[in-house]
């Protein structure tokens, strides 16, 4: 993928005006998730991560990530890459970005990391939804705004992904319509507050260290929802330390029960995983619905 003509062009871009080009190699692999090759890149300019996919294979899905970063990054609320640049080259689409060295965490490194969030959530807005469609790993995510939260979750999130579950044969038809009842209780599920700012696809994979031993996020999947989302995403692949939950609620508490909606909020996820990965997340899926 990091083709002897891309590593040229990537050269020429980080080079400095007015001094000699720089000079570039691949230092090695590195996790990227599971839908794009990744990389190290070693330059005089700085170390960069690369991130790489077949051009036009997910059409606009690195513009949309640059925008989500960078939307996360004016609220000064949490750690996030700097992104170089985004483009083709050579039949590859690319993100270049900020290599952020690995340190080792600080003490209070979860507490931290609540703070930052609820500080990030405070960022709200009086729609549910997101000035553009961006993606959620390799599948598209539809934002178009809404005022009510509940109907935001059942036409943007449940619907796209139950009927693309029920197309690609992975739930039945008898399957999809247990949905149906479920989407007339979400009214009386749901909180009633404002959108909040999310990170939108937040399990540890996506939280790395940095060099100052503090969180830096990345892979956003950025919109205004309920921030309980965050939450539930947080716990859904392990979660994090108590001391970030903890942090959180003292910063920006929860409106009460949030406990208990855990496994609503993670619905959404577990539909993507479904589609992405099989049947094997309709149990827990079917659970929740029939709760």
């Amino acid at each position: 993928m990091l083709t002897k003509k891309l590593l040229t062009y990537i050269a020429a871009l980080i080079s400095k005006p007015g001094e000699s080009f720089a000079s570039v190699s691949v230092a090695g692999p590195v996790s990227g998730g599971s839908i794009h090759q990744a990389f190290r890149l070693n330059t005089s300019s700085g170390n960069f991560f690369i991130k790489c996919s077949v051009a036009g294979l997910y059409p606009g899905i690195f513009e949309t990530e640059l925008n989500g970063l960078e939307s996360l990054r004016k609220t000064n609320t949490v750690n996030i890459p700097q992104v170089t640049a985004i483009g083709e080259a050579d039949g590859v689409a690319y993100i270049l970005m900020q290599y952020v060295e690995a340190g080792k965490r600080k003490k209070d490194y979860f507490e931290q990391l609540g703070f930052d969030l609820a500080n990030l959530h405070r960022n709200q807005y009086e729609s549910f939804g997101w000035n553009e469609n961006n993606y959620i790993g390799s599948l598209p995510q539809l934002n178009k705004y809404m005022q009510s939260g509940s109907d935001f979750l059942i036409e943007m999130r449940f619907k796209p992904l139950v009927d693309l579950a029920l197309s690609n044969q992975l739930v039945s038809r008898a399957e999809a319509k247990l949905f149906d009842e479920y989407y007339k209780q979400l009214p009386n599920l749901v909180p009633d507050e404002p959108a909040s700012l999310l990170h939108g696809d937040l399990w540890n994979g996506n939280v790395i260290t940095g060099p100052d031993g503090n969180a830096w996020l990345i892979d956003p999947a950025v919109y205004y929802g309920h921030r309980e989302t965050d939450i539930a995403m947080s716990k859904l692949f392990g979660g994090f330390d108590d001391d970030f939950y903890d942090s959180y609620n003292e910063t920006f508490p929860l409106q009460p029960g949030w406990e208990n909606r855990i496994q609503l909020f993670q619905l959404y996820h577990l539909l993507v995983h479904l589609n992405l990965f099989g049947r094997g997340y309709w149990p827990a899926i079917e659970a929740t619905i029939k709760m």
